[in-house]
């Protein structure tokens, strides 16, 4: 790696472009478990989980806002710390049962209308934030450097949790997608449902069953506006 070139970039403000610094320490520092690129590497990793989260916000906020999606100076206040943009996050869409639904909910759609072709990840927030917690210990001064810096064991266990964040990064985001699914997108048969799934009204496998009905019908509508859009 050359090490100049890639401190000397101009940083950016993306999870994939804190997720690629994160990599890029622990896969310098990692062989001969170097202090410097661990620390490096949790920093980035703190980030990256501070942004994926941010920006799954942005994309909740930005439908609720419609044409606007500008935050105001009292917003930016509510999410400055990651615990208060968890709760924000989870009050936008009424609380953690219901985002963890609507994922649920995106995945599903996604699943059967792309038959399979993609396949939408459903990030465990709670899982996000104890890494978040963890991950402060290696990033604050140590005031006992025996049992830190001077601890291969610790710095071996670093190194091993660092792993299991970019692991867990690596299968939300390379083994599956992320994305949301906008409720404004959906036809009136798919937002009946999506709500009455929402609202406990239905459960898990009545959704599959009920959208699996509902395809055809959709896809014979979208057809048949292809046909006349051809006419026209």
């Amino acid at each position: 790696m050359n090490l100049s070139k890639f401190i000397e970039s101009k940083r950016k403000c993306s999870a994939d472009y804190h997720l690629y610094m994160a990599k890029k320490w622990r896969k310098y520092g990692e062989p001969n478990l170097l202090h410097t690129p661990m620390i490096y590497s949790a920093f980035e990793f703190r980030m990256a989980i501070e942004r994926f989260v941010f920006e799954i916000f942005y994309l909740i906020k930005e439908e609720q806002l419609l044409d606007s999606t500008e935050f105001t100076e009292e917003n930016i206040k509510k999410i400055d710390r990651f615990s208060n943009l968890l709760k924000v996050l989870y009050e936008n869409v009424g609380n953690k049962k219901i985002l963890f639904k609507a994922f649920y909910y995106n995945k599903t759609h996604v699943q059967i209308f792309t038959e399979g072709h993609i396949k939408l990840s459903i990030p465990d927030l709670g899982k996000l934030h104890k890494y978040w917690e963890e991950l402060s210990e290696f990033c604050h001064r140590q005031l006992v450097p025996g049992k830190t810096w001077e601890n291969y064991e610790w710095i071996k266990k670093a190194y091993l949790k660092l792993n299991r964040v970019e692991q867990y990064f690596h299968f939300l985001l390379v083994e599956n997608n992320f994305g949301w699914l906008r409720k404004s997108s959906l036809p009136p048969e798919l937002l009946e449902l999506r709500n009455e799934f929402l609202n406990d009204e239905i459960d898990m496998d009545q959704l599959c069953k009920r959208m699996e009905i509902v395809k055809p019908l959709l896809e014979h509508k979208k057809h048949i506006r292809e046909q006349l859009d051809l006419i026209k």
